[in-house]
């Protein structure tokens, strides 16, 4: 029987692609069974997140993690996301938050604790908060990859 969590406080059905099932290539041998052990390249944003849920205090639910190549172009066609989005490499997280003040110490808590992280969230009006690592990538596939960005909408 497959483990319920995929890292600390992260579980499988919250990271793998909401639209197929599917984890990311790297988490599959060659026969096509799972790997029980985590792929090195998903450890920061695995390990960001646990850190950030450590200094939280209480769970964070995660809305999106992995998105395969079909479910991402869905997104892009209906206007909700990027061609580049770090979900596509498996690299990043949504994190959902009961409202907007709880977004903004949500945010707070991630600059302090984790500043390299690239961080997004809608000011005033959403209530999740989007993390990734896509920095990690080499080379990067555009300038604004870099640690510590913030954008918002």
């Amino acid at each position: 029987m497959p483990r319920k969590y995929i890292y600390h406080y992260i579980t499988y059905d919250e990271y793998k692609c909401s639209h197929c099932g599917k984890l990311p290539a790297e988490f599959y041998h060659d026969d096509g069974g799972r790997r029980e052990d985590v792929p090195l390249v998903y450890k920061p944003i695995f390990e960001a997140f646990a850190s950030i849920r450590e200094e939280w205090g209480k769970p964070i639910y995660i809305t999106s993690g992995y998105r395969c190549p079909d479910y991402q172009q869905r997104l892009i066609d209906n206007g909700v996301s990027h061609p580049l989005s770090a979900h596509m490499f498996g690299m990043a997280l949504d994190m959902d938050c009961k409202n907007v003040k709880e977004v903004n110490k949500m945010y707070e808590v991630i600059k302090e604790n984790q500043p390299e992280l690239r961080v997004g969230y809608y000011i005033d009006t959403g209530t999740f908060i989007h993390i990734d690592t896509a920095y990690l990538i080499k080379p990067r596939l555009t300038p604004a990859w870099r640690p510590g960005i913030t954008w918002s909408k």
